[in-house]
């Protein structure tokens, strides 16, 4: 194990999160540092890594995303070169932070959670502390289903509550001071979530953004009563939407590849009703989905549900995994549209 010296500069690092160790069940955090250069380094090395998972964004470009998984005795941190993203003058990151608040077959709980991060370009010294923003995610609602026995929580988003302009604009975002608690949930480094820390020993993912090959059903069918407020949000469309849904002809001219992104146009559901597209991926891929819809009114659901296989690619009765069986497969996220244009990547991984 390699781990660090007494004098790296994440041992100068305090630990943070927002309202400290309580109520972290499926709890997405979001911190935000603004800072001034007057040069940019030829090299600039960032240290970061978080507990459970990070993604990082410097001046509103996506970075990457980490760190590798680990155990809290060997818990890694990664080392990004951030030179190409920045600029003279005004700089600023934004992290976005994820703790299920539980153990999964990929990660053990310890009942705490943290991120931390630091930089030391000559003058410039960067290390998390109380002059960071930092609040609990407001767009995201904890209440929500496992995805399967293996696996964290469904996100279940609202983007009137959280428009991602914190993660883009140059302005530093204002949050409330209830959601920020500085001097509760920030901590020392050498105390929980981890004692010491290692360099991250295998590659950095890499990330690339590609469209679905395209559409391969459409329909329409009746919500279930209390689709707005379940906390399962797959339950709804395998027990009961999807077995009476009617199924359409999907025209020829219904989507259009538009450089990385499949672009198509659903017409309003009815009353109670639901419209549904199902995408053919192409291949076996593993990732986050990203989706934007533009002509919103505000409060429509958009409901995102995963599936290894389709026979014939529909989502028939037949097709589905039943409720309940499958290691209790749940594999569903869902997005409350804010009016306008909402725009949204889900921070967990799923594949298909």
């Amino acid at each position: 194990m390699n781990k660090i010296s007494p004098g790296h500069p994440l041992s100068r690092a305090q630990w943070l999160w927002p309202l400290g160790n309580i109520y972290l069940t499926n709890c997405h955090a979001q911190f935000r540092y603004d800072f001034e250069l007057t040069a940019i380094p030829e090299v600039a090395p960032l240290f970061l890594t978080a507990d459970q998972s990070y993604r990082l964004y410097v001046n509103g470009r996506y970075v990457c995303r980490g760190p590798a998984r680990g155990y809290q005795d060997h818990w890694p941190f990664d080392e990004v070169d951030l030179s190409s993203y920045l600029r003279e003058g005004h700089n600023f990151l934004a992290v976005e932070a994820y703790n299920p608040g539980m153990s999964t077959f990929q990660y053990v709980y310890c009942n705490c959670a943290g991120f931390l991060a630091a930089a030391e370009w000559g003058d410039v010294q960067i290390h998390t502390d109380s002059s960071w923003l930092m609040r609990r995610a407001p767009g995201n609602r904890p209440h929500t289903a496992i995805l399967s026995r293996q696996l964290a929580w469904q996100e279940d988003f609202n983007a009137a509550e959280d428009d991602g302009s914190w993660i883009v604009s140059a302005a530093a975002p204002v949050w409330k001071e209830d959601a920020v608690f500085h001097g509760f949930g920030i901590k020392p480094y050498g105390q929980d979530p981890y004692h010491s820390l290692e360099c991250r020993e295998i590659p950095m993912l890499r990330d690339v953004l590609m469209a679905p090959a395209g559409i391969s059903a459409c329909g329409t069918g009746m919500m279930a009563p209390g689709y707005e407020s379940t906390d399962n949000i797959s339950w709804h469309w395998v027990g009961k939407e999807a077995p009476g849904a009617d199924f359409e002809k999907v025209p020829h001219d219904f989507a259009q590849k538009e450089g990385d992104m499949l672009s198509f146009t659903v017409e309003p559901a009815k009353t109670g009703g639901f419209r549904f597209v199902t995408l053919d991926l192409g291949e076996i891929r593993y990732g986050s989905l990203r989706l934007e819809a533009e002509h919103c009114n505000g409060g429509e659901i958009i409901d995102c549900h995963y599936h290894q296989y389709l026979a014939d690619g529909t989502p028939k009765a037949e097709n589905l995994i039943p409720v309940g069986e499958g290691g209790y497969l749940a594999l569903a996220s869902r997005i409350r549209a804010r009016k306008g244009t909402t725009s949204h990547e889900f921070f967990g991984f799923c594949g298909a």
